[in-house]
């Protein structure tokens, strides 16, 4: 059900491609060029819309606002340079304001959360400046509109998006060809035609940008990809959010769906020994006049209460674990939010009433009146001995095959658990630092910075502070492509790069096997100075 809200679902598509760099195959590219989108969509008169988003994660960005003559600060993540036309693709519902005057730098758009924590009435908050300051510097914004935060079921994912005229004053991305950090979408109409609008993409690429990215290596092939389709069948992790595999999905229903037979199988086998029981009740039911269509409906009547108490009582406990589970998981439960789910729970309970109701009445409507009351040899021709064997063997083969595996994900979980990171995380805590710039001319970033570290030192409990661009084990939003000097571009090689302090290695307990860690007078943006890993030497052929 992901992004199946949005009214245009059905009709949006994700440009994304197939990267292939110096014959091998990097799988799928979810970023294209956002000039190439925009143009193959303005020209293809069968699309309606577009919608690109350009990503300012890596900035470490915080939100300063003056309010009542104090200034109030909040880190924010998920900030993007987006169109205007992405609120006709997109259902993003408006609190305030509007997408009206978007399209003019310096224009800001905030989600329901980001937007409460500087304003009580969101109409109060139309017109309002504020300044964001990261590593790319302090720019001045003006709230135009406020909307409702995003679902739980979409795999978009955003707090703050600043008009895409705004993008200028960080990278000139916007109008390069060869520049592949867009996510862009298309909107189409009914007379919309796929491969004429990748053969169109595909020849506006080839004119204005794959040469360039030939210098480096790099092939891309474009496809589109359903709106739908992301969620489950995504195979980029640098997606706004972490996608799920539909496999995994798809194993974890299996699993239920095995459960499930097994606790019908077992109480078909009780139901049988039950009808043993039963028979005579029935050849008198006969004698007094039921029909067979009496029989069967008393049994299926029995077996619907039965179902039916039994999903209630499981609905309860359902609910009563939700806000467990939504704390452990992070993500917002109930079992009946979806109606999907609901009419998924119906079925289960309509075929659980049928299979426990229907076969024992059949079996019970076999037998002559006579013969269920002089009772001979009905004990072992109800359901069949062959039968019944073969049901506990199956019941015993399935409950082998869940235990086994059940003991295998087990171990591997607790080597996963157990198994050495390569760096310390105990007694380390992790707090948002004041908002900075790498790039500023007066360093002042290094002073407000000192002066914070300066205050946390002062507690007798803390013994070393390090600051640091990225948190270790969480996704790293710089990404860029290195090689040895004097080599060809095609040779560069994408990785991702975090931006640390002096003392990092050691605060991390990481070991350096050569070299050594960055030290006072080391500059990476003038001299280079930079730390790699062992992976990343053996790649640039330095191991």
């Amino acid at each position: 059900t992901f992004d199946q809200y949005h009214s245009n679902a059905d009709s949006t598509y994700r440009i994304t491609a197939q990267a292939i760099k110096n014959g091998e195959d990097l799988g799928e590219a979810i970023q294209v060029s956002g000039i190439l989108a925009k143009t193959a969509a303005e020209q293809d008169p069968t699309v309606d819309n577009y919608a690109r988003f350009w990503g300012l994660n890596y900035m470490n960005a915080s939100l300063i606002m003056n309010k009542d003559g104090q200034k109030s600060m909040s880190d924010i993540k998920g900030i993007y340079c987006t169109d205007p036309s992405t609120f006709d693709v997109f259902d993003l519902p408006f609190l305030a304001g509007s997408a009206a005057g978007f399209g003019a730098p310096q224009k800001a758009i905030m989600t329901e959360s980001v937007a409460r924590q500087y304003f009580e009435n969101f109409d109060n908050a139309i017109g309002k400046p504020f300044t964001l300051a990261g590593n790319n510097g302090s720019q001045e914004f003006e709230v135009v509109g406020i909307i409702e935060d995003l679902p739980q079921n979409t795999h978009l994912d955003f707090s703050l998006l600043l008009s895409m005229e705004s993008m200028d004053k960080f990278s000139e991305s916007r109008i390069a060809w060869a520049t592949t950090n867009f996510y862009a979408y298309i909107k189409t109409n009914d007379q919309f035609r796929a491969n004429s609008f990748l053969k169109n993409l595909q020849e506006l690429h080839e004119k204005n940008g794959a040469q360039k990215l030939s210098e480096f290596g790099y092939t891309f092939n474009h496809q589109l990809q359903p709106l739908t389709d992301i969620h489950l069948h995504s195979t980029n992790y640098s997606d706004f959010k972490r996608p799920m595999d539909y496999k995994i999905v798809s194993a974890l229903a299996i699993i239920g769906l095995t459960i499930l037979v097994i606790a019908w199988i077992n109480y078909l086998n009780l139901g049988l020994v039950r009808t043993i029981e039963r028979l005579k009740e029935v050849g008198i039911r006969k004698s007094l006049g039921s029909s067979t269509r009496q029989i069967t409906t008393l049994f299926l009547l029995e077996a619907g209460v039965l179902n039916i108490a039994a999903f209630l009582i499981g609905l309860t406990l359902v609910q009563l674990m939700a806000p467990y589970i939504s704390e452990i998981t992070g993500l917002e439960f109930s079992a009946l939010l979806n109606p999907h789910v609901t009419l998924s729970l119906v079925g289960i309970v309509m075929i659980g009433t049928v299979l426990i109701g229907l076969y024992p009445a059949l079996i019970s409507n076999r037998f002559s009146i006579s013969g269920i009351l002089v009772g001979k040899g009905h004990q072992k021709k109800v359901g069949g001995m062959s039968f019944r064997r073969i049901l506990v063997g199956l019941q015993f083969t399935i409950t082998f095959l869940l235990v086994s595996g059940t003991l295998v994900v087990e171990r591997q979980i607790r080597y996963m658990k157990s198994a050495d990171l390569g760096f310390t995380i105990n007694d380390i805590m992790v707090i948002q630092a004041p908002p900075g710039d790498v790039n500023s001319e007066n360093r002042q970033d290094v002073v407000s910075y000192n002066a914070f570290k300066t205050e946390l030192l002062k507690n007798s409990g803390i013994e070393m502070v390090v600051n640091s661009g990225e948190i270790p084990g969480e996704r790293i939003s710089w990404n860029s492509q290195i090689r040895v000097q004097g080599q060809p571009e095609d040779l560069a090689i994408q990785t991702s790069l975090v931006s640390m302090g002096l003392g990092f290695t050691d605060f991390l307990g990481l070991d350096v096997i050569a070299g050594r860690g960055l030290q006072k007078g080391d500059d990476p943006w003038n001299k280079g100075d930079v730390v790699i890993n062992k992976q990343m030497a053996k790649e640039l052929g330095r191991s």
